[in-house]
């Protein structure tokens, strides 16, 4: 049974390195094509940045999910072999030392829950922070900061944000205390009962002393399995909490979308007169529009004019602006 555990795991794990990249990889093509589909008027929207870094989270667990569910596993497997062999010994002692587990996997679930509140309550300062601190350390700008003499007040920007990440951190370190150490006193209760339960049957002839010894190695045994059972499975329900914000937001975002359909691209360059010219680039409608770029088309002058005026007819708005003609040369149009 060992080696076919370990065979198990060895296979297991083969298994779930060829599933995450493409797990991954799909979790973030869906975060791609959410920003890229939503309405521009979304960007406005005064939490959507919050709301945008919350689902980020959510799409990189999605591959942790995956190896917490094999931990998880592993550990039910193991949990059920060992409670097999204590069900055999005394079907009492089971239950009481579940009963010893289910408060700590209630914590975790609950201290799940305020990592997650904690770490959506903190994004907007931590993306505060990391903008002023590239500021303040990118060779970009290292000659603007010293040359406009904006070193302090760009430093005490940075300085004033991190008292709203560290007050937000130190007010929830008394939940986090309750949190834990009220489900490890009511562990501790249960444990001290299997273990009394265990000396009364002992001690009053009901269980032999060489069965004893046996259900106190299994108990060891099933401890450790349902500590892992608590372990993985309070860190897969905060990865469900984050991935609760995922998919929420590529909802939200599908749903603010506009109509994303090739016959209207093909009417709006049938507008311009562009079709044919469009129909003759490499790659039609998916060729990219920069020489610099490889494989790259590089349209003419008239060509963009015609392309410009192409989009805006495209979005069918309600006003069209006609820029007059700057001195260079060439027309610029633009939807209002």
């Amino acid at each position: 049974m060992t080696a076919l555990g370990a065979l198990a795991s060895i296979t297991s794990g083969s298994a779930a390195r060829r599933l995450n990249p493409g797990m991954a990889t799909l979790a973030d093509l869906a975060m791609v094509d959410a920003h890229m589909d939503v309405e521009l008027a979304a960007y406005d929207a005064p939490d959507f940045t919050e709301r945008s870094e919350a689902a980020e989270t959510g799409s990189a667990r999605s591959a942790m999910l995956l190896q917490d569910a094999l931990g998880f596993t592993g550990g039910l497997i193991d949990m059920v072999a060992v409670a097999s062999v204590l069900a055999v010994v005394h079907p009492v002692l089971l239950p009481l030392l579940v009963l010893s587990v289910v408060p700590r996997g209630l914590g975790s679930v609950y201290a799940a829950r305020l990592d997650h509140r904690l770490h959506n309550q903190t994004i907007a300062s931590r993306n505060i922070k990391h903008m002023m601190r590239w500021h303040l350390t990118t060779p970009k700008l290292a000659d603007e900061l010293r040359g406009n003499s904006m070193r302090p007040h760009s430093h005490s920007w940075y300085a004033a944000v991190w008292p709203r990440i560290d007050s937000r951190m130190v007010s929830s370190a008394p939940r986090y205390l309750t949190v834990h150490l009220i489900p490890a006193a009511a562990s501790g209760v249960f444990v001290v009962a299997t273990y009394g339960t265990l000396a009364g049957l002992v001690l009053g002839g009901y269980m032999a002393m060489a069965a004893a010894g046996t259900a106190i190695v299994t108990m060891r045994t099933s401890t450790a399995a349902l500590s892992q059972l608590v372990v993985y499975g309070a860190a897969m329900f905060q990865h469900a909490l984050y991935l609760g914000d995922y998919t929420a937001f590529v909802a939200e975002a599908r749903e603010k979308s506009g109509p994303r359909g090739e016959e209207a691209v093909w009417d709006a360059l049938d507008a311009v007169r562009m079709r044919t010219a469009v129909q003759a680039f490499p790659d039609g409608l998916d060729t990219l529009l920069a020489r610099s770029v490889w494989g790259g088309h590089e349209p003419s002058g008239g060509q963009w004019q015609r392309l410009a005026c192409g989009r805006a007819f495209h979005r069918k708005p309600g006003l069209l602006v006609r820029a007059p003609r700057p001195a260079f040369g060439g027309a610029v149009s633009g939807a209002v």
